[in-house]
C-alpha cells in the first residue's frame, strides 16, 4: 500500500460524519471523495480547488508539453475517455467541486471554511462535520537571487506545460536547462539540451551516485543532448 493509500485511508477513518470538506482538488483529494461515495450514499463531500483543474495527471504534462498528447484535457481523462471535471464528479461521483475557490480561512470553532472565488469578491462559509487536508506541493523556489521572466518557470502545474509548448511551437526554445531531480525529469529530458541539479547527485531521491555517474554517462555517450 502506497504512502498516499495510507493517507487517504486514515482521513476517511476519521471521517465519520455526514458533510465532508476536502481542500485540495488533485489526486488524494479526488481518491478521498470518490471513496468517501462508495462508502456510503448518506456523505455529502465537497471539494475546493484554487485552480481551474481537477484530478489530472503532472506525470503526463512532458506528454502534452513535448506534443505527443493532444490537449491537456486528456491528462484528466478516464480510461473510458470521460474527463474528470466538475460535472463528472456532481453526476458519477455525487461530489459537489469547486473550481477556482480559494480557502481563506479554517475556523474550527465553528467547524467552518471560509472561502472566495479566486480573483473575485463574495466570501461565504462551507460547514462541516470533517475536514480533509489533500493541498499537495508546490515547486520549492531558489534561495538565491533570480530575476524574473518569462523564460524561468516551474513545471508542475498545466499553465507550465502550455506556456512550454506554446514557446516550443514558435520556435523560442532552442536550449533548456532543468533544475531539480524529480520524476518529471527522465520526461522532460529527451525534450531538453541540457539539465543541471543544485545537488552533486541530481537524482539522489531515487538512485545511488555510483548509478547516477553510469546514467550520466550512458546518455553522454548516446547524444541524448544534441
Amino acid at each position: 500500500m502506497t504512502t498516499k493509500s495510507l493517507a487517504v485511508g486514515f482521513c476517511i477513518r476519521r471521517a465519520r460524519l455526514l458533510n465532508v470538506v476536502i481542500i485540495g482538488g488533485m489526486a488524494a483529494g479526488c481518491r478521498a471523495a470518490a471513496r468517501l461515495s462508495r462508502l456510503s450514499a448518506e456523505h455529502r463531500v465537497t471539494i475546493v480547488e484554487r485552480s481551474p483543474f481537477i484530478s489530472f495527471s503532472s506525470c503526463g504534462l512532458p506528454l502534452f508539453a513535448s506534443g505527443e498528447v493532444d490537449g491537456i484535457s486528456n491528462l484528466y481523462k478516464t480510461s473510458y475517455g470521460a474527463v474528470r471535471d466538475a460535472e463528472f464528479f456532481r453526476e458519477v461521483k455525487r461530489v459537489k467541486v469547486l473550481t477556482e475557490t480559494e480557502v481563506l480561512e479554517v475556523r474550527t470553532e465553528k467547524n467552518e471554511v471560509v472561502c472566495k472565488p479566486a480573483g473575485g469578491d463574495g466570501a461565504f462559509t462551507l460547514p462541516y462535520d470533517s475536514l480533509i487536508f489533500a493541498t499537495g506541493s508546490e515547486p520549492v523556489r531558489p534561495t538565491f537571487p533570480c530575476v524574473r521572466s518569462p523564460l524561468i518557470s516551474s513545471f508542475h502545474y498545466p499553465g507550465d506545460a502550455e506556456n512550454f509548448r506554446k514557446a516550443a511551437q514558435k520556435g523560442k526554445v532552442a536550449t533548456a536547462v532543468i533544475i531539480g531531480g524529480g520524476n518529471l525529469l527522465y520526461s522532460k529530458i529527451e525534450k531538453c539540451l541540457s539539465t543541471r541539479d543544485v545537488a552533486e547527485n541530481p537524482l539522489q531521491n531515487y538512485l545511488t551516485t555510483k548509478v547516477t555517474k553510469k546514467w550520466r554517462k550512458e546518455h553522454k555517450e548516446r547524444a541524448i543532448n544534441e
